[in-house]
């Protein structure tokens, strides 16, 4: 675990250096945006999305986890009480940072409203909502997007504006193939979009996953998605005691967020997260309202 978080660490470092020789009135750099999501419920999204920003903030790296349906349990599971949500920033009464909720670990949470209620007031309240998010992103050095398990359009919209996503299944058979049918109601979301196996007994039950997954996307889709990697079963998780995790589960955690930074690339992306949702979204909402 420690030479994980090193790993971490020195990400983190080389981060705040490159931010440091920024000459004046050059814009910072934005918050990376990972997105976690599944097909199926029971999967242990949630739980992955959480541990993913433990590994993120014991790193040094300053961390926001939003869930964008506003019914993941964040709360409830971390120990803590959300005082508000996103509707309060959209009806004036809290600003963006007032409605972000500090946590464990000095991960912050912000409560979502829905996925439909985000895309209506990207419309309707674009000016709010856009700088609202703008502010998280400057704020933070990663957002983690606790994503709504459906295959929708506002959803695909969410995943294809992150950075990258995490779309997360386990070995259970019902899992894999609702995670096949969201790869193939969502082939344009492939190249965004990576395979995390979860709650798996050894790496050969995860590796046959991720190959059933990958030679049926190419038999019968002719295309290809990556996998990310694979998360133990924790046996020793208990949700009374607010995440208690074992180590060696958070230290594979550790490993597969450090990966995720040294596969981004800042350069390869010429707009912002709120740039590419409020397209993609008001796009959505546009063609949903002429149907």
């Amino acid at each position: 675990m420690a030479d994980q978080a090193q790993t971490l660490r020195t990400l983190m470092e080389q981060r705040r250096s490159t931010s440091d020789l920024q000459i004046d009135g050059e814009q910072s750099p934005l918050a990376k945006t990972l997105g976690v999501t599944s097909a199926k419920g029971g999967v242990g999204k949630t739980t992955l999305a959480i541990q993913s920003a433990r590994a993120f903030a014991n790193a040094g790296y300053k961390v926001c986890v939003w869930d964008v349906n506003g019914n993941a349990s964040h709360d409830l599971l971390s120990g803590f009480q959300h005082s508000w949500t996103l509707s309060h920033l959209l009806t004036g009464a809290r600003s963006a940072e007032e409605i972000l909720t500090p946590g464990p670990d000095g991960i912050h949470f912000l409560l979502g409203n829905g996925v439909s209620n985000l895309t209506t007031a990207l419309w309707g309240q674009s000016q709010v909502l856009q700088s609202a998010i703008n502010t998280w992103q400057k704020n933070f050095d990663v957002l983690v997007l606790d994503l709504p398990g459906t295959v929708g359009g506002e959803v695909q919209s969410l995943i294809s504006s992150c950075d990258s996503s995490w779309l997360v299944c386990t070995s259970e058979p019902t899992a894999v193939a609702a995670t096949y049918g969201f790869i193939k109601q969502s082939p344009d979301l492939l190249s965004r979009t990576s395979i995390m196996v979860n709650q798996v007994d050894s790496s050969e039950e995860a590796f046959d996953v991720i190959d059933r997954l990958q030679q049926t996307t190419k038999l019968f889709l002719q295309s290809s998605i990556s996998a990310a990697g694979f998360v133990p079963q924790d046996r020793s998780l208990n949700q009374s005691e607010h995440w208690r995790f074992s180590e060696s589960v958070q230290s594979t955690v550790d490993g597969l967020t450090s990966r995720w930074l040294l596969n981004f690339d800042a350069s390869d992306e010429e707009s912002s997260f709120v740039d590419r949702f409020g397209c993609l979204a008001t796009s959505h909402w546009k063609e949903a309202r002429a149907a």
